[in-house]
């Protein structure tokens, strides 16, 4: 009787342990697909900000067109108050970049940002450094603030 015992529970917990085992495998699935190790046409980093904070860039605006060396997204003020932008600089695949303008942008509105000099070919994948200064007015004091974030993608 004992050792009918054992084999059902043997039985038992190999049955827990399958179950136990199925979501993870499927997790560890879903997290290869998400990253395209599945899609063998495309490359797996998709184009994305981070790092960003008042300063709010959009990841689907990302555009990088290699016939005209330039890449483009839309940052938008998440300040809550009106800021001017005063100095860009970048780093890394690119050699130069800007705002549109660099005028004062109230709380909420959207500005397109630009960088030139990746020279990359299609399907390569890019990475910029962006340090964004800009001034805004606190209770009377105008204060300097600095965003640093990277933007990065492969080129379409």
């Amino acid at each position: 009787m004992e050792k009918k015992h054992k084999i059902i529970l043997a039985f038992a917990a190999l049955v827990i342990l399958i179950i136990l085992a199925i979501p993870v495998i499927m997790l560890f699935g879903t997290v290869l697909w998400q990253t395209g190790v599945y899609n063998t046409e495309s490359p797996a980093i998709y184009n994305r900000c981070s790092g960003f904070g008042k300063l709010g860039c959009f990841d689907a605006s990302i555009i990088y067109d290699s016939n005209s060396n330039k890449l483009s997204t839309a940052f938008a003020n998440n300040a809550g108050i009106g800021i001017k932008i005063t100095n860009v600089k970048v780093s890394g695949d690119c050699t130069s970049g800007s705002f549109e303008t660099m005028e004062f942008l109230s709380p909420n509105q959207r500005h397109e940002f630009f960088c030139t000099g990746i020279n990359k070919k299609v399907g390569e994948s890019f990475l910029v450094d962006v340090e964004i200064t800009y001034i805004e007015k606190v209770a009377d004091k105008t204060i300097t603030r600095t965003e640093r974030g990277i933007i990065m993608g492969t080129v379409e």
